[in-house]
């Protein structure tokens, strides 16, 4: 009873101005619009956590390849036999790649044949090659103590320097040989020597800067190997050797 005597001291309600299906189409389409941006954030989401892990699987940094470089230590009689067994095997390597086919005329690869002062080492092995056989001689030199000096000390300095720096020296050119200077693969001092007496004395010299001062020496005799093969050995050699 009340809200029909409420109603006739209203009277009848204006008509809306609202579009309510409008509004109601309007909020449907953002809905939709909300949604479908949800599922493609989603999506992107995905894929990037996809990309990232893929990408940081094909992107990872590869194996740190390990160090096969060897020292040639003195210290000892033992450690100096190691490194000279090292070198004979690293050097038997290098003439392999530089010379195919080559062989041994001992039928083995050399060892250390000598062994003199402190840090020398020697060796020596027979070579055919290509129808020509020679001799090749491997040597690495560097500073040795000297021993007692019972000069000033000025002239003890001047030989301890003169020592040290002996197998540096070296490795520049003089009026001995035909002799050209170049560098080695790291940038190290090479010298390329070439003596050619008579046709029995002829023989190719290779010098190349090692750490610690040292030099490695490699000879050819009778031109079994090449002036490039040599070079192709000596530098092999050089990059292995710290």
């Amino acid at each position: 009873m009340t809200q029909q005597m409420f109603d006739d001291l209203i009277g009848e309600p204006p008509p809306s101005t609202v579009d309510v299906d409008r509004i109601v189409r309007r909020v449907r389409r953002v809905r939709m619009m909300q949604r479908s941006a949800l599922a493609f954030i989603v999506v992107a989401l995905v894929a990037t956590g996809a990309s990232y892990f893929q990408t940081g699987t094909q992107s990872a940094a590869p194996p740190v390849a390990a160090d096969t470089r060897f020292r040639l230590v003195v210290d000892t009689e033992k450690a100096a036999e190691a490194s000279g067994a090292r070198l004979s095997e690293a050097y038997d390597e290098a003439l392999q790649k530089a010379a195919p086919g080559f062989r041994w005329r001992e039928g083995h690869p050399p060892v250390i044949s000598d062994r003199e002062a402190k840090d020398l080492f020697t060796v020596t092995g027979s070579i055919d090659y290509q129808g020509r056989s020679g001799l090749l001689l491997l040597r690495v030199e560097g500073p040795y103590d000297p021993g007692p000096c019972k000069a000033s000390p000025a002239q003890c300095a001047e030989v301890r320097d003169a020592v040290e720096n002996d197998a540096v020296r070296s490795l520049t050119c003089t009026k001995d040989g035909d002799c050209v200077s170049r560098k080695g693969p790291q940038g190290q001092a090479m010298t390329v020597r070439h003596w050619r007496f008579s046709a029995e004395a002829d023989y190719t010299e290779v010098r190349i800067a090692l750490p610690e001062k040292r030099v490695l020496i490699l000879e050819a005799h009778n031109q079994v190997l090449t002036k490039d093969q040599l070079i192709d050995v000596v530098s092999d050699l050089a990059e292995q050797i710290k």
